[in-house]
């Protein structure tokens, strides 16, 4: 388990996003999780090309874990609202 747990750590990348930026759109592939340490993103859909974004997550939060591991695609639009600084797994590194 440790050296399970070691690897997994040494494949983590730094990741800088600003805000306003799209991270996923509904039926985008996703190919990594995100691990949330500082900042703010939105989570909502898209009706008639009008944003409806209503839930709001910050920091201890990871993005597209579910999945990556269920091997699914985005169901709903990901948006920061302030800048962010994560912590990055590809799907390629599991």
């Amino acid at each position: 388990y440790l050296i399970f747990m070691t690897n997994i750590f040494k494949r983590l990348e730094i990741r800088y996003i600003q805000s306003s930026i799209y991270l996923a759109h509904e039926l985008d592939d996703c190919q990594e999780v995100l691990l949330v340490d500082q900042g703010y993103y939105k989570i909502g859909f898209l009706v008639n090309n009008v944003e409806h974004l209503r839930l709001k997550f910050g920091p201890s939060t990871r993005i597209g874990s579910y999945n990556v591991l269920h091997m699914i695609r985005h169901e709903f639009i990901i948006k920061s609202v302030t800048s962010m600084f994560c912590y990055s797994l590809r799907k390629k590194a599991l």
